[in-house]
């Protein structure tokens, strides 16, 4: 379930598509998460070297192990890009189980 909305009125955005939504309009249910944003900003090169380790030392194994097709197969660059990815808002919901909490995250 997607948490936009659009608007005819909202100004068109330069270079993103689909549209976002005007500032003045809210959801009571989504909260923002500038400080998650922070926090990603500052460990993304951490995060890119820890999915190039783990795709390298792990999933290629398990890939090349899988298929005798696949048994060069191999991960020649991951580059997870300069600009994190940003979540637009969060909306938890209560888990199946009493210990678990699902979150819903709108991220670009």
């Amino acid at each position: 379930m997607s948490g936009r909305l659009y608007l005819p009125s909202c100004p068109p955005p330069a270079s993103q598509y689909p549209r976002p939504l005007c500032p003045q309009v809210s959801f009571p249910d989504v909260e923002r998460a500038e400080w998650l944003n922070k926090v990603l900003a500052q460990a993304w090169p951490f995060f890119g070297q820890y999915m190039e380790k783990l795709l390298v030392e792990n999933i290629a194994p398990s890939i090349r192990a899988s298929n005798t097709h696949l048994q060069t197969f191999t991960f020649t660059k991951v580059d997870m890009g300069e600009k994190p990815l940003r979540v637009l808002g969060v909306r938890a919901h209560p888990g199946a189980h009493k210990k678990q909490i699902l979150l819903d995250l709108n991220i670009r």
